[in-house]
């Protein structure tokens, strides 16, 4: 239960950074695939993993989820990844506009 809780934070913490409206922001699945956070406004698609595990999430996260994004046939205008315990520092040199990462500080920003 804590890591559905930890997606719907992250929810939650997208729909503030963004200005999103939280109920444009769902999980996706399909029988082949899952992505946890997507989103589609304006014309912009948003994608996402959500890791709610003891180590760092890597670039191979990334690179799974643009591999999700071919076979659907979409573009990601932005990727967002939620990690309880960070990401590697090949990640972090990667982060920009298209490509946020959050970690646990970060949702202190919902409760200020």
């Amino acid at each position: 239960y804590s890591s559905l809780g930890f997606e719907m934070l992250s929810y939650e913490l997208l729909s503030k950074k963004l200005n999103l409206n939280l109920n444009e922001i769902y999980s996706f699945w399909t029988n082949e695939l899952e992505i946890d956070v997507f989103a589609k406004f304006n014309d912009k698609f948003i994608v996402g993993e959500v890791k709610y595990k003891d180590r760092k999430i890597c670039k191979n996260i990334l690179n799974l989820i643009n591999t999700k994004c071919q076979k659907l046939g979409i573009s990601p205008d932005i990727i967002a990844l939620f990690s309880k315990s960070g990401f590697s520092k090949e990640l972090l040199n990667l982060k920009s506009e298209n490509l946020l990462l959050f970690d646990l500080n970060d949702f202190k920003s919902l409760i200020d």
